[in-house]
């Protein structure tokens, strides 16, 4: 095992571990497989500053996946519970942070027909609103969003700026 900046690398044939399996189930919002592979915490008994930062990750991950799960309607796809839980953790996490790598948007829903989004970019369609989380990458949040308006031939009037507490609470009223 050894550990590199934000990477730890482990020999799966010296420590088993599911790890690797169980991030699949959390990107892939499959609650069972998750429960399944989620017996307690990440690597008990270990007590390393690298451990604990996976292990509230693993778990934070897993509580934040059974919630949404379980309060989010049946009609709704994996995807969209995917989505959710992505955004939930990406915006609680930019919140601890001084830079900022995703920026939350709002679009007036009748205005836009067809959504065209980047790989990095999540799509939160909440019913009677719809969200955007835009990955910055390099570029200045203004670049990011006027090149996003381009794309789709938006007003930039049509583009609500949001703060990750403002969709944070909207996802949480949404599926409560």
């Amino acid at each position: 095992m050894r550990n590199e900046r934000d990477y730890v690398f482990i020999n799966l044939s010296y420590f088993p571990s599911d790890y690797s399996e169980f991030m699949k189930a959390i990107d892939n919002a499959d609650a069972k497989r998750a429960s399944e592979l989620y017996t307690g915490l990440l690597l008990d008994g270990l007590e390393d500053d690298w451990v604990r930062k996976y292990r509230i990750r693993c778990q934070r991950l897993y509580e934040e996946l059974l919630k949404v799960s379980s309060k989010t309607e049946t009609e709704n796809s994996k995807v969209t519970v995917s989505s959710i839980l992505k955004a939930k953790i990406l915006l609680e996490h930019q919140k601890a942070t001084r830079e900022k790598y995703f920026i939350p948007i709002e679009l007036k829903k009748g205005y836009v027909k067809e959504i065209r989004v980047r790989k990095g970019d999540i799509v939160l369609d909440l019913g009677d609103k719809l969200f955007l989380i835009l990955e910055r990458g390099k570029k200045s949040s203004e670049e990011v969003v006027f090149g996003f308006a381009k794309r789709l031939g938006l007003d930039l009037s049509y583009v609500v700026f949001l703060s990750e507490e403002d969709v944070l609470n909207q996802i949480d009223s949404n599926i409560a």
